[in-house]
């Protein structure tokens, strides 16, 4: 609730103290995100030579603002009570135009993550997805998240991936093995890496069956991420149009 209540205010909340008695939380302070007292020395350890410390670069100041809850807990109801708010700031509060720039507001929402995700699928990268969502909305202010919270998501996609990626091909191959008919494909792994792979369906199956007198093997399409090469079979039908037979990644 005092979450929603900052965002709709103009600041961001963080927790504060906690009070303890016999390892049972008692009293619970949230507060203003700039509650901390200023500090100009942010230091920390280097290694470079001739300095053993140094300043550490941040936009963020604090201005020791008194804006807090206090929670205290009833042992005896089992509930959490208000006892205190103190609402007034030693800051400027953030205006309703730029509200969106928030914390709060930055998180972004599961569709958002969704669709981040699909347009990485399609190779776009997350500032473009960015831009065109902005398009599609009308403007900035109604897209949460900036572009580094779409980079930094985008990031944790290809790391939750990982070394995984190999495995998430083969499974979703073997589903389409099971819910397509006449679906095939078959693939080459050597010292756990993927050597080459090719699939084809039903559709392509047919295309080669009429149209395969003369087959296309194209070479030329590298893979960005991979270095390996795609490689569809190709045709032309009686329409003098595209068709294809398979396709495929190899390693050289």
């Amino acid at each position: 609730m005092f979450k929603m209540y900052a965002e709709k205010v103009g600041f961001s909340v963080r927790k504060g103290q906690t009070k303890c008695w016999n390892n049972v939380d008692t009293h619970k302070y949230l507060r203003c995100t700039k509650a901390r007292k200023p500090q100009s020395n942010h230091k920390f350890d280097t290694l470079d030579k001739g300095s053993l410390k140094q300043k550490r670069r941040s936009r963020f100041t604090t201005c020791d603002c008194k804006v807090h809850i206090l929670l205290n807990f009833d042992s005896g109801k089992n509930e959490w009570f208000l006892v205190n708010f103190y609402e007034y700031h030693n800051h400027p509060l953030v205006s309703s135009i730029n509200r969106d720039l928030n914390k709060v507001s930055r998180k972004l929402p599961l569709s958002t993550k969704q669709y981040i995700r699909n347009m990485s699928i399609n190779s776009v990268g997350p500032v473009k997805a960015r831009r065109f969502l902005v398009s599609l909305m009308g403007e900035v202010h109604n897209v949460r998240g900036t572009v580094t919270d779409f980079k930094n998501f985008s990031q944790s996609i290809r790391i939750f991936i990982g070394d995984r990626d190999l495995q998430m091909i083969l499974e979703r191959l073997r589903e389409h093995l099971e819910s397509l008919t006449n679906f095939f494909f078959d693939f080459v792994v050597q010292n756990g890496k993927l050597r080459s792979v090719f699939w084809a369906d039903e559709i392509s199956k047919l295309n080669y069956e009429a149209f395969g007198d003369v087959l296309a093997f194209d070479a030329t399409y590298q893979t960005n991420k991979y270095n390996m090469i795609f490689v569809p079979f190709t045709g032309v039908d009686n329409k003098k149009n595209c068709v294809i037979f398979g396709a495929g990644l190899i390693f050289d």
